[in-house]
C-alpha cells in the first residue's frame, strides 16, 4: 500500500518516485519548502521522476514518545502547512460521501454527518501521514517529518482539504487523550489564529473512517501473515477510534 523507496548504497539518500516532469518538480518544491522551514530532509532530483531525499540518521518515534515537546512540534508543523500550502480548490463533499458510505458498509448504520461539515474556505495540501513513525528524531535531537510531500495530492483521499485533516490525523494516530489533544489544538491555534475546535470532531471521525477502510482494503489484498497481523491491529485500532468519535453524530459503531 506504499510507494517503493530505495536506500542508496552509501546510506546517504532515500530514493522515491515522485513523478515525471512538472508533477515531480511540484513535489520537490514542497519538500524544499519543508526543509527550509526546518521540518524535513533536503531533496534533489535524481532523474527519471525520482527524488533523492537526504537520509535522516536517527530513530522513528512511537506513541510512547508523546510529550509536550512532540505536541509542540506537531502543532508548529500543522501551522506551517496551513500558512504555506494553501490551494484554491477543494470539494469536501467527496470526504463526506466517503465517510458516510464506509461507515454504513462497516457498521450497517447511517451516519448523520452534515453534508457541508467537511467543506472548507481555506483548503490546503495536507500531509496526510501524521503517524508517529513518520517522525524521526535525528542524532542531533531534532524532530523531523519524512514522507510529507505527495500523499495529500495523489489519487487517494483526502485531496485538497482543511488543515483539520492533519490535526485529526495527529489526534487519531498518536491516540491523544483529552488533555493532550487540548494542548495540541491550543498550540496550533496560538500559531495561526485559527480556532479549529468547532470543525475538528467531524474531521476526526472522517479521518478514522478513512484509515479503517484503507487498512481493511489492504488486509483483503494480502495473504502474508506478518503483514496481516499488523493490518488487523491497525484495523481494530481505527475501529475503536471511529466508535468513540461517531457517538457525537448520533450513530454508534
Amino acid at each position: 500500500m506504499e510507494r517503493l523507496k530505495f536506500l542508496d548504497p552509501d546510506c546517504r539518500h532515500v530514493l522515491k518516485f515522485d513523478g515525471l516532469g512538472y508533477l515531480g518538480e511540484q513535489v520537490r518544491e514542497r519538500a524544499r519548502a519543508i526543509c527550509e522551514a526546518g521540518f524535513g530532509p533536503g531533496v534533489e532530483s535524481a532523474g527519471d521522476g525520482m527524488s533523492a531525499y537526504a537520509f535522516i540518521s536517527g530513530s522513528p518515534l512511537s506513541r510512547s514518545d508523546c510529550s509536550r515537546e512532540v505536541l509542540d512540534r506537531l502543532a508548529q508543523y500543522c501551522a506551517f502547512r496551513f500558512s504555506v500550502f494553501r490551494v484554491d480548490n477543494a470539494d469536501g463533499r467527496h470526504l463526506g460521501e466517503m465517510a458516510r458510505h464506509n461507515f454504513e458498509q462497516e457498521f450497517g448504520k447511517q451516519l448523520a454527518l452534515p453534508s457541508a461539515s467537511l467543506e472548507t474556505s481555506i483548503p490546503v495540501l495536507a500531509d496526510a501521514r501524521m503517524q508517529p513513525y513518520e517522525w524521526v528524531r535525528s542524532r542531533d535531537g531534532k524532530i523531523l517529518k519524512v514522507d510529507a510531500c505527495s500523499h495529500g495530492d495523489d489519487h487517494f483521499q483526502p485531496g485538497p482539504t482543511d488543515i483539520a485533516w492533519d490535526l485529526a490525523g495527529a489526534i487519531v494516530e498518536w491516540a491523544l487523550d483529552e488533555d493532550s489533544e487540548s494542548y495540541f489544538v491550543q498550540k496550533y491555534w496560538e500559531h495561526t489564529g485559527d480556532d479549529p475546535r468547532v470543525r475538528l470532531p467531524q474531521f476526526v471521525l472522517a479521518y478514522g473512517i478513512y484509515r479503517m477502510a484503507y487498512v481493511k482494503m489492504a488486509l483483503n489484498a494480502t495473504h502474508e501473515q506478518a503483514e496481516r497481523s499488523r493490518l488487523e491491529r491497525s484495523y481494530r485500532f481505527y475501529g475503536s477510534r471511529v466508535g468513540a468519535a461517531s457517538r457525537v453524530f448520533g450513530a454508534c459503531a
